[in-house]
C-alpha cells in the first residue's frame, strides 16, 4: 500500500495561490480578499444599493456604471471594450450568476432587472466604495470616455480635469504635479497594451512604405531586406515567437502583395503600388 505524498509548504503556498488567482479571474469577485480594484459585481452592487431597493434594467445599470465611472470594461486581449450589446451582456452575465448562489448579493426581480438583495441593502455607498484609482485605471477612463485614441498630453489634461480621478476635489494641482503627471502618462501609454495606440503597423503599411522609398518596382526579396534593414515589421509565428526562417518570410510578403490591391505585379516576382493607391496612406 502507497503512502500518500506529503505536499512541501512551498508547493502548498504556491498552488494555493495559483487557486485564488484563477478563482478571482474566473468569478470577477476578490473572495480572499486580495485584490483592491473594484469587480463589475462591486460596481453593480452600487448602483443597485443607490437605486434605494428599486429594481433596474441591466441597460439602465450599464449607463450609471459608465456615468459614475466604476468600472472599465476589457476585452480579452487587455484593449478596452466600447461594444454596448457586449457591455450589457456582461452586466446581465454577472447579474444573473450572482442573483443563482445560495446568498445573492443581487436579486432578479424579472427577465432582465434586477434589485439588490436585502442582506446587502446596508454596504458602503458608491461615494465609500469608490477610491482615487491608480494612474493606470484615470487612463484607461478617459480612453473609455474619449472612445478613440489620445496623445499622453491630451490624456493628461482630461485626467487633470477629472474629479473623480486622480484628484479629488480643490483647486487645480501645481505645475509640477501636472508635468509629472504628463512624464508618467507617456510612459504608461507606451509601455501599457490597454493604451496602445489604435493602429498596429501591417505588413503590408510596410511594403507599401518600401516601395514607395524605392519609387519603382522591387522583386519580394528585396523588399523583404529593406522591411528587415528599416525594421518596419516584426514577422511571428502564431505562438508569439520570431519568426526567422527566410523562405517563409518570403512567402508571406508575397502572399500579401498578392492580395492587398494597394500592389500590382509588374512581372513575375515584381511588385509596385497601384496607381490609384500612390502618395496616400494604406488604411484610407
Amino acid at each position: 500500500m502507497r503512502r500518500p505524498t506529503r505536499q512541501s509548504p512551498r508547493t502548498h503556498t504556491r498552488s494555493t495561490a495559483a487557486t485564488t488567482a484563477a478563482t478571482t479571474d474566473a468569478d470577477g469577485d476578490d473572495k480572499g480578499g486580495l485584490l483592491a480594484k473594484p469587480t463589475l459585481r462591486d460596481a453593480i452592487c452600487c448602483v443597485l444599493q443607490n437605486a434605494g431597493g428599486r429594481s433596474l434594467h441591466y441597460n439602465e445599470i450599464l449607463e450609471k456604471i459608465q456615468a459614475n465611472r466604476l468600472f472599465v470594461f476589457m476585452r480579452k486581449d487587455g484593449s478596452l471594450s466600447f461594444d454596448p450589446k457586449k457591455m450589457g451582456a456582461s452586466v446581465n452575465t454577472v447579474c444573473s450568476k450572482h442573483a443563482r448562489k445560495r446568498k445573492p448579493s443581487i436579486a432578479r426581480t424579472a427577465p432582465g432587472t434586477y434589485a439588490i438583495a436585502a442582506d446587502s441593502l446596508n454596504v458602503s455607498n458608491i461615494q465609500d466604495h469608490v477610491r482615487p484609482s491608480p494612474l493606470g485605471d484615470a487612463i484607461s477612463r478617459v480612453l473609455q470616455d474619449a472612445g478613440r485614441s489620445l496623445r499622453p498630453k491630451a490624456t493628461t489634461d482630461a485626467d487633470g480635469d477629472d474629479k473623480g480621478g486622480l484628484f479629488t476635489g480643490g483647486p487645480d494641482p501645481a505645475q509640477v504635479l501636472i508635468t509629472m503627471m504628463r512624464d508618467n502618462t507617456h510612459r504608461m501609454t507606451a509601455r501599457n497594451r490597454k493604451t496602445a495606440r489604435n493602429q498596429k503597423r501591417t505588413l503590408r503599411d510596410a511594403i507599401y512604405r518600401v516601395l514607395q522609398d524605392a519609387g519603382r518596382s522591387l522583386r519580394v526579396k528585396e523588399i523583404l531586406v529593406r522591411i528587415q534593414a528599416k525594421r518596419l515589421y516584426v514577422f511571428r509565428q502564431k505562438g508569439g515567437s520570431i519568426c526567422q526562417n527566410l523562405e517563409r518570410l518570403r512567402n508571406r510578403v508575397s502572399s500579401t502583395c498578392i492580395k492587398s490591391p494597394c500592389f500590382v505585379r509588374t512581372a513575375r516576382g515584381l511588385y509596385a503600388i497601384a496607381k490609384e493607391y500612390l502618395n496616400r496612406s494604406t488604411t484610407g
